[in-house]
């Protein structure tokens, strides 16, 4: 007999940064790196409010850990709630990312009853639109802002997750493709003419490193 093959469940989760978009209008996501059990890991895409409904439904899954009966044994952090002023300020969402990313960390380190849910790990599985996103205006491309971990005193980069600091974001510049290109190696990027890459680094060489 087959044995039963092993729950697929997180094994990190990580804030990589801010996307802004503007289809079908203007709004901002998380870009989250999110490691599972079989070695897999994606990158997905959630706007606030996807966190806030996630926080609604595990509050009331566990009144105790999320302390609404409570804070002796709560171990899930709050969050603020949703302000409802038209299109998000870049700013409310920059400063939203210390407390996402140490929530999500939480949620991921939890008690397996709750790490191993199925509305959390729904909520970071990876969905259509993170693998294959809409395609961006043309007249107004997104905007991705990269933070990253701060160094210890050694210089070495903190592991642990209540030591993440985040930094000022780093604004991406976005280019589109005039021609398609075909990679002539494992370090080239293959693109389609109209493609759109954001730029990490250009090199004096003449090369740019682009995601």
């Amino acid at each position: 007999m087959a044995e039963q093959s092993q729950k697929k469940i997180i094994t990190d989760v990580r804030l990589l940064g801010i996307e802004k978009r503007y289809v079908p209008n203007k709004h901002y996501l998380y870009i989250l790196s999110v490691k599972w059990s079989e070695g897999s890991e994606f990158i997905i895409y959630r706007q606030y409010s996807a966190f806030f409904q996630l926080h609604q439904t595990l509050t009331e899954l566990f009144p105790l850990e999320t302390g609404v009966v409570g804070k002796k044994h709560q171990t899930i952090p709050p969050l603020p709630k949703q302000k409802w002023f038209g299109n998000e300020k870049f700013k409310l969402a920059e400063s939203r990312q210390a407390t996402i990313d140490d929530y999500c960390r939480k949620i991921a380190m939890a008690e397996p009853k709750i790490s191993e849910h199925d509305e959390v790990l729904s909520f970071f599985s990876s969905l259509e639109e993170d693998l294959t996103p809409p395609t961006p205006d043309p007249e107004r491309p997104n905007r991705t802002y990269y933070t990253f971990e701060s160094k210890s005193k050694h210089g070495k980069k903190e592991k642990s997750g209540d030591d993440l600091e985040i930094s000022a974001p780093m604004l991406l510049e976005t280019y589109r493709a005039i021609a398609t290109f075909t990679p002539g190696g494992k370090t080239e990027v293959g693109l389609k003419e109209g493609a759109h890459v954001d730029v990490v680094d250009k090199n004096m060489s003449g090369w740019w490193l682009v995601q």
